[in-house]
């Protein structure tokens, strides 16, 4: 499934994704100027079936309608949409945030699916997860191995709960059992991102998302408490931003540029690439010629198993050794130090070693593969595997 991101300057995302048979389309969050949608739906020849909102916004006016409106798209949103926005509707003390409120709540809404519900979208099917937390309504979208997870779940971060229909209790439910239990191969786009990243992977949020390490709802629920920054008033010109700021992130001890790793940015936009362009047999080796590599024995290769320790034990590719890739970022430099050495990167999937061959490609080592369909694949075929 083909996805366009849409970024501004200030950190605000919206998705076009699409059924590339069928040539139909779905706008997602959007928020830019709308020509950019209509020019985009016109150059790669589709047409609009839905304009989703994944919640009521508070710090933007959604175009939502006026696409509707033009193109004969219909809205989709949670039918909790109704009882947001009369939270909404009783909202005083920021203009700003009155104002966008005010504009969304005028938006008609044409499709409301429920929890699990599927949306077809030609031969693309959209899971709708019913995430609230930052707002009454929020919904996140689960699509071929992706979840955009509008301002629930954000690089490093997750969203505020303390606009009109947030709940810390409900952003606990929604991240850890709603989310989390996607898997560590999803990939997140989030709505908003405020350090220049682009996506993330479910694993690398679960070690370095500091609103992920909780054990109880109610430690989770405290350390969201004490995140909370203020909200900017609508005179003091600042960005209403929708992330919730770590509570160890004190004015004293400013944030640093990057909630992430120094490579998270360009390892995204790669992997942005890498997704949109599979396959690509530059950077994929299939099991045949992996069996080949490993029987030959006439080329140094080292194969890094990405996964956990616990996946890892239940069986490997023989003479594999094992680096997490949520581990990756801080134990890069125990790898060899030859950069030209070939490494072959492997998982369950395909989906984490992707990640992982990125990261090591934009670190500089220049012959990196990922196994294409992972120890999925290569147990179907039969092949060795040691324990």
């Amino acid at each position: 499934m083909p996805l366009k991101q849409f970024r501004d300057s200030e950190g605000c995302f919206s998705y076009l994704i699409y059924c590339e048979q069928e040539r139909v389309a779905a706008v997602v969050d959007a928020n830019h100027e709308i020509d950019l949608y209509l020019a985009a739906i016109k150059d790669l020849g589709l047409s609009l079936s839905y304009a989703v909102d994944t919640h009521t916004h508070v710090d933007h006016d959604s175009l939502s309608g006026e696409l509707a409106k033009l193109t004969g798209a219909k809205v989709l949103m949670h039918p909790s949409y109704v009882e947001q926005r009369k939270l909404g509707a009783a909202f005083t003390g920021n203009k700003a945030i009155e104002k966008h409120l005010a504009h969304n709540s005028q938006i008609s809404v044409d499709i409301t699916p429920q929890d699990g519900e599927i949306i077809k979208l030609g031969k693309v099917e959209i899971k709708v997860l019913y995430t609230p937390g930052h707002t009454l309504d929020s919904i996140s979208l689960v699509v071929d191995g992706k979840v955009l997870t509008g301002d629930i779940l954000m690089i490093g971060s997750c969203g505020r709960s303390d606009f009109p229909g947030g709940s810390n209790e409900d952003m606990y439910h929604s991240l850890y059992h709603k989310l989390l239990p996607l898997g560590e191969d999803y990939i997140i786009y989030p709505a908003h991102d405020y350090h220049k990243n682009i996506n993330t992977v479910m694993g690398y949020e679960l070690v370095n998302n500091p609103f992920l390490k909780h054990s109880s709802k109610q430690e989770f629920v405290k350390f969201a408490e004490e995140s909370f920054a203020k909200l900017p008033s609508f005179s003091s010109g600042e960005k209403i931003q929708c992330s919730l700021t770590p509570a160890s992130q004190t004015p004293a001890q400013p944030a640093p540029p990057t909630t992430t790793s120094p490579l998270m940015g360009q390892m995204c936009s790669a992997m942005e690439y890498y997704f949109r362009t599979i396959p690509q047999h530059w950077n994929l080796v299939d099991s045949t010629e992996m069996v080949e590599i490993i029987t030959k024995g006439d080329q140094q290769v080292l194969i890094l198993d990405v996964r956990q320790p616990e996946e890892y034990k239940e069986g490997h590719i023989p003479g594999a050794i094992n680096l997490p890739v949520r581990e990756l970022p801080v134990r890069v430099k125990e790898l060899p130090t030859n950069l030209e050495l070939p490494i072959i990167t492997v998982c369950h999937s395909g989906a984490r070693s992707a990640y992982a061959a990125m990261f090591l490609r934009g670190y500089g080592y220049s012959h990196v593969r990922s196994l294409d369909l992972g120890m999925h694949r290569w147990k179907e075929l039969g092949l060795p595997i040691t324990a």
